[in-house]
């Protein structure tokens, strides 16, 4: 994806813990340490019955499992039984943390352990804290624990604090700097939500792919330096001028923090795309980044497009009216209508002539006010129309109402070769509605097979924007031909993807871009109701994208 694009959300896990009382350190490998300098004060057996073992929220199976096996290592040994629970309980002085928590013990040991491939033990006060990132470093943190606490042979204590186990990964480069600074001391701050949190974890990624770190998120401002991601509640750079305008953004370190800003998810991006790739381009042990572009104007080229089944039933007029306050709502700059008889296309001309054109014949092509057309509506504005045509999901695709053998009905899918005014660049619209037919799928694979051959033989090289109602889940042999054909699900390419069924409980509405071509922002499903009704049978879904050219 972007996103996906992107890279990789990683797990977050921090833990602590260490050697103990009678066990002298002794690794000294370059990838593992025991630290013994440090004053020795011993966690008692007799306190052991306080203790409680609380681990990060949402901890795999398989680390939960190795968790429940230390507290069986404890009780097997000591004859105590210590219960557990995830961080969501009372903090309390007597506990052994694993993973990154959210106590403040668990934030320092992960100082002691800031990369991805690491994990340390330490004791810290009265608690025991277990960090490490992935889930295997994580296990196996909690096996040396275990192996620790096992090799104990002097009575009276369970751990001791004078000893510190760091294990270190190896890594290409040293550190990573920004203005001077360690990215380690960073924190990355975003504002809540899901659009602030994509991009935080864009940047989170990008540094921990390249240098190891793995960054704190926070949704506030902290003490210390940050990353600012977006529009956070500590607002536009002071350098920056134009702060309030949605085409401008900026990238640079002011007052000791590095902004990624923008006002908008399109300025964010930028910002944060401006970053990447400077880390990305970055080598040698050291890394300095430089980011500093300053305030930047930028042409928002992003469009919006829409596909609905608006149901072809006419004869409520106030759904009707619901249907067009639907689409009224989020204005998109295209929209691909199934289901639309000539009374619905009159309805939505009516309602949208003076803004948008369309093009589509009805599958029957008789002009009747039941015929169903696989319309496109495209806003004059925005769009100049260069070719527009409708063909037959059939052996015959030039010929009017023809159909595939063993479909119910003719089905068609309609094109538009639209040229963006904005930037000048040409994309092809596609909108199709396939069979209903229960026959496992081979009369829709044999309808998309008609659309993909048209466009491999029309339209090879031009980026492709397919809508419509495709009657299938996404594990189909249909949908699976078009993905192989060179296509790809917006809703698994968007930065943010509020991804929900589209019809009752699955989803068969989709958007899908030709591979590499566009940027997707988002991708919403309208779960709007009026007067606890939806407007149609199928839920409208919305994309927000660009092209890349």
């Amino acid at each position: 994806m972007i996103k996906r694009l992107i890279a990789v959300a990683m797990t977050l896990l921090i833990l602590a813990g260490l050697f103990g009382c009678g066990q002298k350190g002794t690794e000294t490998d370059s990838e593992s340490e025991t630290v013994t300098d440090a004053p020795k004060t011993e966690l008692l057996v007799e306190e052991l019955a306080s203790y409680k073992v609380i681990y990060v929220d949402g901890l795999s199976l398989n680390c939960l499992k190795r968790v429940r096996a230390l507290q069986s290592t404890l009780e097997d040994k000591y004859g105590v039984e210590i219960a557990s629970s995830s961080d969501n309980a009372e903090v309390g002085e007597y506990e052994i943390l694993i993973g990154r928590t959210n106590r403040k013990e668990s934030d320092e040991g992960a100082k002691r352990s800031p990369k991805v491939d690491d994990y340390s033990i330490v004791a810290i006060g009265k608690k025991i804290v277990v960090t490490a990132y992935t889930e295997s470093k994580l296990i196996e943190a909690i096996n040396d624990l275990i192996a620790h606490i096992e090799g104990l042979d002097e009575e009276g204590c369970f751990y001791g604090t004078g000893y510190e186990k760091l294990s270190l990964g190896e890594y290409d480069n040293e550190d990573m700097l920004i203005d001077g600074v360690s990215v380690s001391e960073y924190t990355i701050v975003y504002k809540e939500g899901s659009e602030g949190l994509a991009l935080a974890q864009m940047v989170a990624d990008a540094i921990c792919e390249k240098s190891g770190y793995v960054l704190r998120m926070s949704t506030s401002p902290v003490d210390g330096r940050m990353i600012l991601v977006g529009d956070t509640d500590k607002g536009a750079p002071s350098e920056m001028t134009g702060s309030q305008s949605k085409t401008r953004y900026y990238v640079g370190v002011c007052d000791g923090d590095l902004y990624l800003y923008g006002k908008e998810l399109t300025g964010a991006y930028r910002a944060v795309e401006e970053l990447i790739k400077e880390i990305t381009a970055a080598d040698g042990k050291l890394i300095e980044l430089t980011p500093d572009s300053g305030e930047v104007t930028f042409e928002d080229a992003s469009i919006t497009s829409m596909t609905f089944n608006v149901y072809y039933d006419t004869s409520d007029s106030q759904r009707m009216n619901n249907v067009i306050m639907t689409i009224r709502k989020y204005s998109p700059d295209t929209f691909g209508v199934q289901e639309a008889t000539g009374t619905w296309i009159s309805k939505l001309s009516s309602a949208f002539g003076s803004e948008y054109a369309y093009v589509g014949k009805g599958r029957l092509n008789n002009g009747s006010s039941s015929d169903e057309y696989s319309a496109i509506f495209y806003k004059k504005s925005r769009f100049e129309l260069l070719e527009s045509g409708t063909k037959w999901l059939s052996d015959t695709p030039d010929t009017a109402g023809s159909q595939m053998s063993g479909a119910h009905y003719p089905r068609v899918f309609t094109y538009a070769l639209l040229k963006d005014k904005l930037t000048g660049e040409n994309f092809l619209c596609v909108n199709t509605h396939t069979d209903h037919v229960d026959d496992g799928g081979a009369v829709r694979l044999k309808q998309v097979k008609v659309i993909t051959d048209f466009i491999k033989a029309n339209y090879p090289d031009t980026p492709l924007i397919l809508t419509g109602d495709l009657n299938d889940i996404e594990t189909a042999s249909s949908i699976r031909h078009l993905l192989n054909s060179g296509l790809d699900d917006s809703a698994d390419l968007a930065l943010l993807s509020d991804k929900v069924p589209t019809f009752k409980q699955k989803t068969i509405d989709y958007l899908l871009l030709s591979k590499d071509d566009f940027t997707v922002y988002s991708y919403t499903v309208d779960t709007s109701t009026y007067s606890g009704e939806y407007p149609s049978d199928h839920r409208a879904v919305l994309i927000k994208y660009e092209l890349k050219k």
